[in-house]
């Protein structure tokens, strides 16, 4: 597994934001952390979506949340490979591929973060995607889109 450089650990732990630019009392809000994440099905058919949830569990590992992940955790079922587009405006951007590895549905891990969510936002989690890092690009037109950076 790849170990993710701290700049993008950092972006994983942000929590995503409700208030677009020019929030409260007409001032600049920061933009939200965009995090996108694509899978295959059987035929090779690209499907993405928004997982704002994804976040960093170790250096090496990450985890999301599955609310509304139909034809995603269909896809993780047949196949383990998936990408993760982490992305900050105005130029800052990661490209994580990894292997997914289980949805932990019960336990005092998935209590913990099912209550927390819940506490936060009345929807229940299904389960918890863990994700092992296997290669990190950088995404930033500032620093050399596509190098390899872990």
């Amino acid at each position: 597994m790849a170990k993710m450089p701290d700049e993008l650990k950092t972006l994983l732990q942000e929590m995503p934001q409700m208030r677009l630019a020019g929030g409260e009392e007409g001032g600049e809000a920061a933009l939200p952390t965009v995090k996108m994440l694509a899978t295959l099905d059987k035929d090779y058919r690209v499907n993405v979506v928004p997982v704002a949830s994804v976040m960093m569990r170790d250096d090496e590992t990450l985890m999301f949340f599955d609310m509304f992940l139909n034809k995603t955790k269909a896809n993780l079922a047949i196949n383990s490979k998936l990408a993760i587009a982490v992305l900050k405006p105005p130029m800052t951007g990661y490209q994580i591929k990894g292997t997914f590895t289980e949805f932990i549905t019960s336990g005092p891990f998935f209590k913990m973060w099912s209550d927390m969510i819940f506490s936060a936002i009345p929807v229940s989690i299904r389960g918890i995607g863990i994700v092992g890092v296997d290669e990190v690009y950088s995404l930033s037109p500032m620093n050399q889109p596509g190098q390899k950076l872990a």
